[in-house]
């Protein structure tokens, strides 16, 4: 079975969650499962105030600066801010007028890695009702349907070990009352986000539902399958992860660990614009493991800054935010010291004003066309994807020259396949198409293959690269390698497109593409 990541497929069996690194299965219960389905989600980081909580379910679109996410970035977020959850609820036409549910949650309480972030309390339980800055009447959550007035109420809240300690988790149990048939309703879960500033965190976090059940007017278990929501590069989550003052004349920087040849030295901007007000965090990406790196950078503040890059090669350096002063002017940033080589990058500050989303007509679509060989055990799984400009006047709709695309795939939370995919065409304009084709080796035993694919390009009379569309694909891997001959993509409505976020309008007189916030490399 193949699916975008958007769908929702119904698992059958035993619920697994992954608790400080290892499997557990929960039971099922004995008794048959009610008709009513979960999908737990996290609302849009972009969409809400990170002191309060919020956001809103409406119509799943997932994004940033959508409806929802399915993981979530440590960049996105600060120490001490709430973290909000979106629980959707939908009941059939067999579920009893009144129900009740119980549904159980569980957070890590520490990094996967080198402990310093976690999960610290659930802030509040609540249907997510009212003026929610929905895009239903009045501001409402379209997620909820069908009439009716449930209540949530948290009645349970625990940790299984002390904050910050390896593998404690966060346990809480939600109970919504007030359920009735053909209905659906979305459960706001705020979480609050703890660090521990004496530490230097790695890994990740993550976010599941352990369970739910039935218990009134009669008892039965729930299906919940496998939900959880991954919280990815932790150590981002505050900006003074990996940045050490330089060290004394005395001191003789550490060997590196690993002599594993470094990928080509990047450095890209945790923003995909730069604007006046808002500040920028500079990523360093394919150095050489473990080592420290002098990186200087022309924003006035202290330079050189000494950064140990982490075993990944990766690390972070804060940036002075810019004023209104600053737009128009470009600051530059240079890494050296790394054995892996020397790399740079540049970015210009722009008016806040001029980064607002704006639509056109031109809606570039991305077909995805898996094939796999027809042979058992461990096997590659090649993914064709089409990319093909769908817009229809060439003259207002721009075209792109030299579009790049990139992929990264995961097993179980695994990066299996990352690198930028060769395209047939240098150029993509209005109704022209390339392709991209890459093979993933995939474990059967390891579940489902998710792939994520991004987009860039330079628009037409501009100079900048900009993101163009994005994508995800989720392939189950045991019915795909099973069924030994190629299986296309399919949507949600049984089309084989899946169609994109529309490709923002050129800024006039710069030649530049308006687009949401997101990261992107730097040119």
């Amino acid at each position: 079975m193949v699916r975008t990541r958007g769908s929702r497929v119904a698992a059958l069996g035993a619920a697994l969650l992954l608790v400080g690194g290892a499997l557990v299965a929960g039971s099922a219960g004995a008794a048959a499962a009610v008709d009513i389905s979960l999908d737990f989600t996290a609302a849009a980081p972009l969409t809400y105030d990170h002191s309060t909580g919020g956001g809103a379910y409406d119509n799943r679109s997932v994004g940033r600066a959508k409806d929802i996410v399915e993981s979530l970035e440590g960049s996105d977020f600060r120490c001490g801010d709430i973290v909000t959850f979106l629980t959707r609820v939908t009941a059939g036409g067999s579920v009893a007028a009144n129900s009740t549910i119980e549904i159980d949650f569980e957070h890590l309480a520490d990094t996967t890695g080198q402990s310093g972030v976690g999960f610290s309390e659930i802030v509040r339980a609540q249907i997510n009702a009212g003026n929610v800055g929905g895009e239903g009447p009045g501001g409402a959550d379209l997620g909820i349907r069908g009439g009716g007035s449930p209540v949530a109420a948290l009645t349970a809240q625990s940790l299984t070990a002390p904050l910050f300690t390896q593998k404690a988790v966060l346990r809480s149990t939600v109970r919504i009352s007030g359920i009735g048939p053909n209905t659906s309703t979305v459960l706001r879960l705020d979480t609050r986000v703890a660090c521990d500033g004496t530490s230097r965190p790695t890994g990740n976090l993550q976010a599941a539902v352990a369970g739910s059940r039935l218990v009134g007017p009669s008892a039965a278990p729930i299906r919940v399958g496998n939900q959880t929501i991954p919280f990815r590069m932790i150590a981002s989550v505050t900006p003074s992860v990996y940045v050490e003052e330089a060290p004394p004349s005395t001191t003789v920087p550490p060997t590196p660990t690993s002599t594993a040849p470094p990928t080509a030295c990047t450095i890209a901007v945790d923003e995909e614009v730069v604007v006046a007000g808002v500040t920028p965090t500079l990523r360093i990406e394919g150095g050489t493991p473990d080592a420290t790196v002098s990186v200087t950078v022309d924003d006035g503040g202290t330079n050189p800054r000494a950064v140990l890059l982490d075993a990944a090669g990766s690390g972070l350096v804060p940036v002075a935010t810019p004023t209104d002063a600053d737009v128009g002017r470009s600051f530059t940033a240079t890494v050296a010291g790394d054995p892996g080589g020397v790399c740079a990058g540049s970015w210009t500050v722009l008016a806040d004003s001029t980064v607002e989303p704006t639509t056109t007509t031109t809606e570039p679509e991305i077909l995805v066309e898996p094939t796999i060989p027809d042979q058992p055990g461990p096997a590659d799984i090649t993914i064709d994807v089409d990319i093909d400009n769908t817009g229809e006047d060439p003259e207002e709709d721009p075209g792109v020259v030299d579009p790049q695309m990139t992929a990264q795939c995961t097993q179980q939370g695994a990066v299996v396949f990352r690198a930028d995919v060769p395209l047939t065409n240098a150029t993509l304009p209005v109704g022209g198409s390339t392709r991209g084709r890459f093979s993933v080796q995939v474990d059967p035993a390891n579940g489902e293959l998710s792939c994520a694919f991004e987009v860039t390009g330079v628009p037409e009379g501009g100079t900048e690269r900009v993101p163009i569309n994005e994508s995800d694909l989720t392939v189950d891997v045991t019915e795909v390698l099973s069924a030994g001959s190629a299986l296309p993509a399919t949507g949600a409505d049984g089309d084989r497109s899946l169609v994109l976020a529309g490709l923002g309008a050129l800024l006039a007189g710069l030649g530049l593409l308006a687009i949401a916030r997101r990261r992107v490399p730097l040119a």
